[in-house]
């Protein structure tokens, strides 16, 4: 809808409108222009702001009766179709403005000013008086908070679905008005609420990104201290060895042999050194064969091979974790220097059996680890290669459940079984020996 005004400023003073004046005429009567409101022959006829006629168009184009300047030239125009009628003469100038956007197509300014004469005559005007403003108003200063507190609800796709229906209900009943004869404007409350809306989308926008941020950098930093297979489970699982369970799993334990004795003749940047070029080593070949770190113990480390579940290859791959574990280990040393390399060693113990999976640890942290002795056992074992100047030790229930085909087998030499006692273990256990076949490569 528009708004034509019926008065106007001229250098004599107010006058009267092109279409107030000749409904004045057609009706013989004088309007009386007061507040709201205009009287016109009788008919009191609500108006705009400053006097203004709001205008409801009936339809599109030749709604009202149009006859072209070329048919009453030529006679052939009916005389009926004018006859006790105002008629409007006008032309439509393309180019310059005298077309206007109205709801159903654009209307040349002729029939415009024809639509105002044909309110101010039958008093069918649209009301938007000073109510209907108020009402425009408080929607305009209502909705944009609703609509944003809303999309803040829980954040959740209710929050936006009754954001949506708000919006639908505020049309509907907008339309419900204007087919009353009541102008709701829609453009106010537009203005009102678009600013406000978008700025709480961007806020959230930029807000979301942030946490998506810090979320993701959260994962990275726990990615790095928790294995990634474990966190996913977890993450799919957060139940995850919530309570404790009993299964088949491969332990191999590495230590360096010197190392404490040698960290107090070289300072702490040198031990951090070697330290992080040591777990770099264990985290490379561990994590090739698909092994868990459950922990690092200063200078030695603890692996698991069964988690996040077991597989009946786990056998297999620790015992080539353990191989490999022994060949980087030797190459690592014989590249140190000859003050460093002549005073370190490492040994390597692997074990497989019965193992307690389950989380540890107190109200604030927690991590997953291998218990029992299984566990036991695999870290005794290292003792046992260093005793016999061996590099790992391995339990022949290992090798047996690791097959032939091992790569124990294939890069370096076993010898055994020897039933060998365990420390703080009744009995003996049939031990393998493993050793490099002949010194590594620097």
């Amino acid at each position: 809808p528009v708004a034509i005004p019926m008065l106007f400023r001229s250098d004599d003073g107010l006058a009267m409108s092109f279409p107030l004046r000749v409904a004045a005429l057609a009706t013989g009567a004088e309007p009386l222009i007061e507040p709201e409101r205009l009287v016109l022959g009788g008919l009191s006829i609500p108006t705009d702001a400053d006097h203004a006629l709001p205008i409801a168009f009936y339809g599109p184009r030749r709604t009202i009766r149009t006859i072209g300047a070329d048919a009453l030239l030529s006679g052939e125009a009916d005389p009926a179709a004018i006859q006790d009628r105002i008629v409007v003469i006008g032309m439509t100038v393309i180019g310059v403005g005298d077309i206007f956007p109205t709801p159903f197509e654009s209307l040349p300014g002729v029939e415009v000013m024809a639509t105002a004469i044909t309110h101010l005559m039958a008093g069918d005007v649209v009301l938007r008086d000073r109510t209907v403003r108020t009402v425009d108003g408080l929607v305009a200063a209502l909705l944009p908070m609703m609509l944003v507190a809303l999309l803040a609800w829980r954040r959740s796709v209710a929050g936006l679905l009754a954001a949506a229906s708000l919006v639908v209900i505020w049309i509907g009943a907008s339309t419900l008005a204007f087919s009353s004869g009541i102008w709701l404007s829609a453009a106010l409350p537009i203005a009102a609420t678009a600013p406000p809306v978008i700025l709480f989308g961007a806020v959230q926008l930029l807000s979301g990104r942030r946490r998506a941020q810090y979320f993701a950098k959260r994962s990275q930093l726990l990615e790095e201290f928790q294995a990634p297979v474990i966190q996913q489970w977890l993450t799919a699982n957060p139940k995850f060895l919530v309570e404790p369970v009993r299964q088949n799993a491969a332990i191999v334990f590495i230590d360096l042999s010197g190392f404490t004795s040698l960290s107090e003749a070289l300072g702490p940047d040198r031990v951090r050194e070697l330290l992080k070029e040591f777990h770099a080593l264990v985290d490379r070949e561990v994590t090739a064969c698909g092994g868990m770190i459950t922990s690092f113990l200063g200078d030695g480390a603890m692996i698991l091979f069964g988690l996040p579940e077991p597989a009946s290859h786990d056998a297999a791959k620790a015992a080539e974790c353990a191989a490999h574990l022994c060949i980087g280990a030797a190459r690592w040393l014989a590249a140190q220097p000859q003050s460093l390399g002549a005073k370190l060693g490492f040994k390597v113990g692997a074990h497989y059996g019965t193992i307690v999976a389950s989380r540890l640890g107190g109200m604030s942290h927690h991590h997953i680890t291998a218990t029992g002795d299984t566990v036991n056992v695999a870290s005794r074992l290292m003792e046992v290669a260093a005793g016999h100047g061996a590099e790992l030790a391995v339990s022949d229930e290992l090798l047996r459940a690791a097959g032939r085909d091992c790569a124990m087998y294939e890069e370096g030499e076993l010898t055994g079984p020897h039933d060998t006692p365990i420390r703080g273990r009744s009995g003996s256990l049939a031990i393998w020996l493993w050793r490099s076949p002949r010194p590594p490569p620097s």
